[in-house]
């Protein structure tokens, strides 16, 4: 026989049923509370990590010394101070507190800035900011706007097109890995540009080339000019190009110096592969007399 079920089923006590219903509450309050929690501590870390007094310093530090190295490294240990460049300034230079006045008031804006940003740098941090990175700065600035070196009167740049080759240079911080003796080929345009082609073999023995271009500067007499040997589709950008100073050619073109404004890069050339040591010396004693440093001048010629 089959157990017959009751014909209806007892009800859950009113009490019983209100228990289980606050249960039910207080776990899913208490599951929020958690996730509330989780959520504040994430956010507290996070801004503990992006919080400016933590990372600005540090970064700000590397990035100023990274390019305070980058600066003091291409003036090849201090160009302006050396007496040929006191001569072939004619005492021109000033002071670089003179030169560069304005960044002794950039001390000013700091009670300019927005309270929130001031009150997440300590003031001692801002006080050894101040105090140490604004004077190296001036002094940089001050001495970089120093007087240039003096360009050639006059340069025909269809004379002066032709292949070159590298006899000596001032070495740059970033270059590559050739090894070989590197070629200059200019090509002259209607339009007074240049067309440069650099060749330099590798270790390999391999010969690497790139390839570029030249505009005179208006007023240069052909003696100024800006580089680019970046590739055609990123020369609009002001980082592709840089100065190319003819210091020197003479009258056969046959030999030329080369360098930029900054005095930081140089180059000494000639139409043939190697060049004599009294014109080696003679091109050396004419960069030295426009101020460079010969320090670290290295020779390319092969010999």
């Amino acid at each position: 026989m089959q157990a017959q079920l009751p014909a209806t089923l007892p009800r859950p006590d009113a009490a019983d049923l209100d228990d289980r219903i606050l249960q039910v509450e207080q776990r899913l309050i208490a599951r929020e509370e958690r996730l509330h929690r989780g959520i504040s501590g994430l956010t507290s870390r996070v801004r503990r990590v992006t919080q400016p007094s933590r990372w600005f310093l540090p970064v700000g530090g590397a990035v100023l010394g990274g390019v305070f190295f980058w600066l003091l490294r291409g003036r090849g240990g201090g160009a302006y101070s050396t007496s040929a460049v006191q001569t072939a300034a004619s005492g021109q230079r000033r002071g670089s507190n003179a030169e560069a006045p304005w960044v002794s008031l950039l001390a000013l804006a700091w009670p300019l800035l927005p309270a929130r940003w001031r009150t997440r740098i300590s003031p001692a941090a801002a006080s050894a900011l101040v105090a140490i990175g604004l004077p190296v700065a001036q002094g940089l600035l001050g001495a970089r706007r120093g007087p240039p070196p003096v360009a050639a009167t006059q340069v025909d740049l269809a004379r002066y097109a032709g292949a070159w080759y590298e006899i000596a240079r001032l070495p740059g911080m970033f270059e590559g890995s050739g090894v070989g003796q590197p070629e200059a080929h200019f090509k002259a345009h209607w339009d007074g540009s240049l067309e440069i082609v650099n060749r330099c073999a590798d270790k390999a023995g391999q010969t690497h080339e790139v390839h570029g271009v030249g505009l005179p500067l208006e007023g240069g007499n052909g003696a100024k000019l800006r580089v680019s040997l970046w590739p055609a589709w990123l020369r609009w950008l002001p980082l592709a190009w840089s100065d190319y100073w003819i210091l020197h050619v003479n009258e056969a073109y046959s030999e030329a110096l080369v360098g930029t404004p900054d005095r930081r890069h140089l180059w000494l050339l000639a139409r043939q592969p190697q060049l004599s040591d009294d014109r080696i010396q003679a091109l050396q004693q004419m960069a030295t007399m426009q101020g460079f440093v010969l320090a670290k001048l290295k020779l390319s010629q092969p010999g």
